[in-house]
C-alpha cells in the first residue's frame, strides 16, 4: 500500500485557421493552440507512531494498537479535511496509546494514506510568421494550478503531538506570459 497511483490526462485543441473568412477574423481568431494537463496522484503513506518505547527495544518510534477504523466518511470537502477548527484528516481515537509493556502495537506500517494531489495546467499559444523566411514569433500564456485547488500536506503522524492534523497546503495559481523568437 505504499506506492502512489498517478493518473494524468493531456489534451490539445487547435483553432481553425479561418482561411475563407475576412482578414480581421483570420488575424484575431485563427491559428491558436489550446492545451492542458490534468493530474491526480494518490496521497503519500503516513506511518502512525508512538513517542514511547513500549516494546523495550531502545527505539522510540513504535506503532500503536488499532481499535477501530481510522477513516472518516468520504463526504467531507477538501477544505474540511484541513485541520482548522478541530477538523481532522482521520479519526485519532482509532489508535490506542496504551500498548502492553514489552510488546509491539498491531498497526501496520504506512496504514494511513494522506490526501490526494490534484493539478490542472493550461496553455494558450500562437505562432506568428515574420517577414523573413523561416522566422516566427510565438506568444504563449501558461496557467499552472488553474482552478486553485488546495493540495493538502501530509498529516502529522506522532501520537501525543498534533496527530492527524494537516498544517500545510500547496497548489497555488501561477500565470506566465512568454514570447519566443525563432530564426
Amino acid at each position: 500500500m505504499s506506492a502512489t497511483i498517478t493518473n494524468i490526462g493531456s489534451y490539445t485543441v487547435f483553432a481553425p485557421k479561418f482561411a475563407n473568412k475576412p482578414l480581421l477574423m483570420r488575424a484575431v481568431l485563427g491559428g491558436w493552440n489550446f492545451s492542458g494537463r490534468y493530474g491526480v496522484r494518490s496521497g503519500l503513506p503516513v506511518n502512525i507512531i508512538l513517542n514511547t518505547d513500549y516494546a523495550l527495544t531502545n527505539s522510540p518510534n513504535q506503532r500503536p494498537n488499532l481499535l477501530h477504523s481510522w477513516i472518516y466518511p468520504g463526504t467531507r470537502s477538501r477544505i474540511n479535511q484541513l485541520a482548522l477548527s478541530g477538523n481532522t484528516y482521520f479519526d485519532p481515537t482509532a489508535f490506542s496509546t496504551s500498548v502492553p509493556s514489552g510488546t509491539f502495537g498491531n498497526v501496520s506500517r504506512n496504514l494511513v494514506r494522506g490526501p490526494a494531489n490534484i493539478t490542472n495546467n493550461m496553455s494558450l499559444a500562437r505562432r506568428f510568421p515574420l517577414p523573413r523566411e523561416g522566422r516566427s514569433f510565438e506568444f504563449r500564456a501558461d496557467a499552472f494550478g488553474v482552478f486553485n485547488t488546495p493540495n493538502l500536506g501530509t498529516p502529522s503522524n506522532k501520537i501525543g503531538t498534533s496527530l492527524r492534523q494537516i498544517t500545510s497546503t500547496s497548489g497555488q495559481r501561477f500565470l506566465q506570459l512568454s514570447g519566443h523568437l525563432r530564426f
